[in-house]
This record gives structure tokens, C-alpha cells and sequence, in this order.
């Protein structure tokens, strides 16, 4: 009888860590294609809403570690001097400690292509936007 109780028990454990997994792969995969919308748009404002509070940022003419807010100037910056024509990914992936990353290139509508690259990290049950660059083609 408790053999029984114990494996309903463990069916139960094994289909929450299943749908928990799953809540997070699919909380990933939004962000970076939240990520990637906003991009298309020159949208800073909401890219930043996914920084960390600490964003590495590579971006022709600013690169460094900058806070939530100097980095959203900065990115408002750019997409002002490169106003959005196109931004497509290339080629996405995770690494070991969980983190994921996304590949792009982003075209401004003068014509400008860059090679893009972001990373988000889970911190506290949350994927948030760490590290972002436009590197000029």
C-alpha cells in the first residue's frame, strides 16, 4: 500500500518539475523574441525593461558596464542614429549555467549592417537582459 502512495507521490513530483521546465524554457523563449521585436523597432524603451540592473553594453562609440538607466540612453541613442530597418536572428543557444544568447543581424534603414548579439540570465526565477552589442559589419 505505500509503494502505491509513494509512486503517486512521485508521479506528481515528476509532472510539476516537468511543467516548471517547461514554464521556464517558454519564459526564455519569450524574452528573446520580445528581445528581438523591440530590436526590429528600435524600441529602447522596451529592451530596457528586461535589463538587469547592471547591463555590459558594446555599442560603436560606448562600451562598458553601465547601470539600468545609462544604459537605456545609450541604446535610445543609437537606434536614434540608426533607425531600425531590419533585425533578423541568425542563430540562438544556451550555455552550461543556463544562460541564453541570440545572434542577429541588425540593418538600419540607411543601410548599415550590424552583427547583434544578446544575453539573458535567470536571476531570481527571471530571465533579464545582461549583456548586448552591435558590432558594425
Amino acid at each position: 500500500m505505500k509503494t502505491n502512495s509513494t509512486l503517486i507521490k512521485l508521479f506528481f513530483v515528476l509532472i510539476f518539475c516537468f511543467f516548471t521546465g517547461v514554464s521556464l524554457c517558454y519564459s526564455s523563449e519569450k524574452l528573446i523574441n520580445d528581445i528581438s521585436s523591440s530590436i526590429n523597432t528600435g524600441n529602447s524603451s522596451k529592451i530596457s525593461a528586461h535589463f538587469a540592473a547592471n547591463v555590459e553594453l558594446s555599442i560603436p562609440g560606448n562600451e562598458g558596464t553601465f547601470s539600468k538607466s545609462q544604459a537605456t540612453v545609450i541604446l535610445r541613442n543609437f537606434f536614434n542614429q540608426n533607425p531600425p530597418g531590419n533585425f533578423s536572428i541568425n542563430h540562438r543557444g544556451s550555455s552550461r549555467d543556463g544562460s541564453k544568447y541570440a545572434i542577429g543581424t541588425y540593418t538600419s534603414n540607411d543601410g548599415k549592417r550590424y552583427r547583434a548579439y544578446f544575453l539573458i540570465k535567470k536571476v531570481s526565477n527571471n530571465y533579464m537582459l545582461h549583456q548586448l552589442q552591435f558590432e558594425l559589419q
